[in-house]
């Protein structure tokens, strides 16, 4: 019963949050616009603060957490390269090729990884969470352009490949990581009205994200692709983070290392995908479904996991 009691405490608030924004969302409380402006202050300013804050804070070392960064990027790079090569072979339009490829790899680790890793291991679990993301979500998005250019959602040649990159470079997140990296290893430190106001941004940042992801979550309509819907939902949730957690045991990662892993693959679909994929002419019907979908699931696959390890005492 205690790890019961211990797997839900870590992933029932995030549900909760979820299911608030979504009830929110179906009352009339968020409209259209008070979304996009929400996603735009979350996106922009409290996600950015609250990464730079944990990798500053956290005092992280990229040296002394040099193995777990690479068995993350190794990982990230391999399963890219497969959902590249296999994704073609059982699908057959590019617009849901470059989908259903982004489902296998590109996770919402930053809405629900620091958060559960928090509550699974406190500060333990803090700092290898916030090295983690800082070391992913540029690569996140850049093997997302890499894909949209392989199977050329338009059309049309290739994609405005400068262009992207140089977004990339402008990404809030990535600047904020390479910030936080910074400040980190100078051990700089701010006067305390400046650190309450970045404490204040940073607490907020999961909880309101969960809340406007919860009012802006769609089903979409359109041809349902049923059969494409549960395939990347079982990739997504199940598969892909049964075989990486079977390797990250293989190779040794336990306690605080192991559940960064876990929150790291095993996380939903990032909106980002979503958003790319609409701008990249891809099936933005089905990336919709792959983030309402997988986000309402991701709560029972991860207690799941996290129910189990401790059960094995891997946790």
């Amino acid at each position: 019963m205690q790890d019961i009691l211990f797997s839900a405490g870590a992933v029932f608030p995030l549900f909760a949050m979820v299911m608030i924004g979504r009830v929110l969302g179906r009352i009339g409380w968020f409209d259209a616009d008070l979304i996009k402006k929400l996603n735009r202050f979350i996106f922009k300013i409290c996600l950015p603060v609250m990464l730079f804050r944990s990798i500053q804070q956290n005092s992280v070392s990229v040296s002394e957490n040099l193995r777990l960064v690479l068995f993350a990027e190794i990982t990230l790079f391999v399963i890219v390269l497969a959902s590249v090569l296999v994704v073609p072979i059982f699908v057959k339009e590019n617009a849901r090729r470059s989908v259903l490829a982004q489902m296998i790899w590109r996770t919402n680790c930053l809405i629900f990884g620091l958060p559960v890793a928090v509550n699974l291991f406190g500060e333990a679990g803090a700092a290898p969470m916030a090295l983690i993301m800082a070391a992913v979500i540029p690569m996140f998005n850049i093997y997302a352009v890499i894909i949209f250019a392989v199977f050329d959602a338009k059309n049309e040649g290739k994609l405005e490949l400068g262009r992207t990159l140089l977004n990339i470079v402008r990404n809030p997140l990535i600047i904020a990581s390479v910030l936080g990296l910074a400040a980190s290893a100078a051990d700089i430190s701010f006067p305390a009205f400046i650190d309450t106001t970045l404490g204040y941004l940073s607490s907020i940042a999961s909880p309101l994200a969960l809340i406007a992801l919860g009012a802006n979550l769609t089903t979409a309509e359109g041809k349902p692709a049923k059969g494409l819907t549960w395939t990347g939902l079982l990739l997504r949730l199940l598969i892909v983070p049964a075989a990486t957690m079977a390797a990250a045991v293989a190779f040794g990662f336990r306690g605080p290392d192991l559940g960064v892993l876990l929150l790291l693959f095993a996380s939903p679909m990032a909106v980002t995908g979503y958003v790319m994929s609409a701008d990249a002419g891809a099936d933005a019907h089905l990336a919709a479904r792959y983030v309402f979908y997988s986000t309402m699931l991701v709560s029972a696959t991860l207690f799941v996991f996290i129910l189990a390890f401790r059960k094995l005492g891997l946790f």
